[in-house]
């Protein structure tokens, strides 16, 4: 729509695929103006419900799951692109104590070689994982985070449903 200088060619196209597609509403958008009108008319055609989530609800993912997704996240950012996108993480514990949370998060990867990446020399990749996820955590949970990482080699883990349910990937709060 922001390309377009005619704009009465636009509502020509419009009537002849409404009438051709059957649509009940075409809606045209704009990337440089808001897209309320889109919005309201989607809202217009979806079926009235129940709440899903609560209004202070900011995700419906655990606590666990994003924790483990601070060090994935951290991992893929600080290996570029030696550790593929399949790499995953799975917090084994999180338990808050009050005035600090302590956190496990499990490393999984399918190859030795990928573990020697995610580790580094001395160490150094996972802890610098660490600090960064630690980081993270404590700022969005508000307290100190005593966080504990390892890594588990798990050939061909994404296909063996008993590994998957080991990692607890079969559980909702994951």
């Amino acid at each position: 729509m922001d390309l377009v200088s005619d704009k009465s060619k636009i509502l020509d196209t419009i009537d002849k695929v409404k009438d051709e597609a059957n649509f009940v509403d075409i809606i045209p958008i704009s990337a440089r103006k808001n897209i309320y009108d889109l919005i309201n008319t989607i809202k217009k055609y979806l079926p009235d419900g129940e709440k899903v989530y609560e209004d202070d609800d900011l995700t419906n993912v655990s606590l666990k799951f994003m924790m483990s997704e601070y060090v994935r996240e951290k991992l893929l950012l600080l290996t570029h692109d030696e550790i593929p996108h399949t790499v995953s993480c799975y917090c084994e514990e999180y338990t808050d104590t009050g005035k600090t949370v302590n956190i496990r998060v499990v490393i999984v990867v399918d190859r030795e070689n990928l573990k020697k990446i995610v580790i580094g020399k001395n160490g150094s990749m996972l802890k610098e994982v660490g600090i960064l996820a630690r980081r993270d955590m404590e700022h969005f949970l508000g307290k100190k985070v005593m966080l504990e990482t390892y890594v588990k080699t798990l050939k061909d883990w994404r296909n063996s449903t008993k590994l998957l349910t080991e990692l607890g990937f079969e559980n909702e709060d994951n």
